[in-house]
């Protein structure tokens, strides 16, 4: 069987800024069917959890 990739907050996993997950249905069921495999980027960066959250600067020129 061939796996997806899942980012992790939307998967259960409780890595977001501010320490919380975002469960998504779309994520969950990959995950739960074991399909999915789950991996968060920010963590994989080395940033923390729980952290100030990030910003969108708006470009000039």
């Amino acid at each position: 069987m061939e796996k997806i990739l899942v980012s992790a907050c939307p998967a259960g996993v409780p890595c977001r800024y501010d320490g919380r997950s975002k469960d998504s249905p779309q994520a969950l069921g990959p995950v739960a069917a074991g399909r999915a495999v789950v991996v968060c980027p920010e963590g994989a960066t080395g940033s923390t959890t729980a952290r100030s959250p990030g910003s969108c600067g708006r470009a000039t020129g």
